[in-house]
Formats: structure tokens, C-alpha cells, sequence
């Protein structure tokens, strides 16, 4: 596992849906986007959709020291 992040909310249309599908096939944890409509797609298997503060939250967040 890991984490897979997605740097910017205009990515959408850079691709996205592949960075996706690579977060997939890595196996990651989250997938970590600031797009608010990739952040709406399903749970796939494992993979969570995130937010960065969500993000941080998972990583940094209390209880996760």
C-alpha cells in the first residue's frame, strides 16, 4: 500500500482517469486529489478518494502519530 496523490483541480482533464487507474493497479491506499468531482467517484476496492486535508488527516491527523 501507499498513497498516490493528484496535484492540481484541473487535472480532470489532464488525464486523471488514468492517474486513476494507475493509483489502481500500484495498489495504493489514497488516492489524494483536489478536483471536487474526482473526489465524488466511488470507493474502489481499497482505494479512497481524498482530499488533501483528508489526506493529511489520514497521514498526520490525532491518533496517527
Amino acid at each position: 500500500g501507499g498513497f498516490f496523490a493528484v496535484a492540481g483541480a484541473n487535472f480532470a482533464q489532464a488525464g486523471q482517469g488514468q492517474a486513476f487507474g494507475a493509483a489502481l493497479a500500484a495498489n495504493a491506499d489514497l488516492f489524494v486529489t483536489g478536483d471536487t468531482r474526482a473526489q465524488g467517484w466511488a470507493q474502489a476496492g481499497a482505494l479512497r478518494i481524498v482530499s488533501p486535508r483528508q489526506a493529511w488527516l489520514a497521514l498526520f491527523g490525532p491518533g496517527n502519530s
